[in-house]
């Protein structure tokens, strides 16, 4: 079973780099230098020089096409409540919906203060994050404040929204 597609070389360097720390772990559990025991003999990734992370593209947003998004008409509730939870990421930014699903349920904040799902568990301060309400995300949070919790049971079904949305409708 060969594959056709090229990988990238991001894709490449992260798959040899776990590679090589498994490689590596294992020798360090199963072999004993100091006492002769060297069960894993070889050593594949001592003359392979990993690739270097290229960067990624920068994925910024032109100006007009964000106000063309914003002000578009949509025919359906779906439709519009998924751009406009997408607009209220960016005027947030970019805070993710598993955290608006989980600490956006006062409609008249000033500060949106939460500590970020992704990496909390990560960071000494449990990532921490304060942003002050613009006006244009002031309308949004009062909207969609403590309703997101009530219209979807889990932050994947909110996700799903949008994400859907984008795909299908958009």
């Amino acid at each position: 079973f060969l594959r056709k597609e090229k990988y990238s070389v991001n894709t490449i360097r992260n798959i040899m780099a776990d590679l090589s720390a498994i490689f590596n772990a294992a020798k360090y559990r199963y072999n004993d230098e100091e006492l002769g025991i060297i069960k894993i003999h070889n050593s594949p990734f001592s003359r392979y020089s990993i690739p270097k992370k290229q960067e990624s593209k920068k994925k910024a947003l032109d100006i007009e096409f964000l106000k063309n998004f914003r002000d578009m008409e949509l025919e359906s509730q779906t439709s519009r409540d998924a751009r406009d939870l997408f607009m209220l990421s960016f005027y947030m930014c970019g805070t993710n919906m598993v955290d608006f699903h989980k600490y956006l349920t006062d409609p008249n904040i000033k500060r949106f203060e939460y500590n970020r799902s992704k990496t909390k568990d990560k960071r000494d301060d449990e990532a921490f994050i304060s942003i002050k309400v613009i006006p244009e995300a002031e309308v949004l949070i009062k909207r969609f404040a403590g309703d997101i919790q009530k219209r979807f049971n889990t932050q994947k079904g909110l996700n799903n929204l949008v994400w859907n949305a984008f795909k299908n409708d958009l």
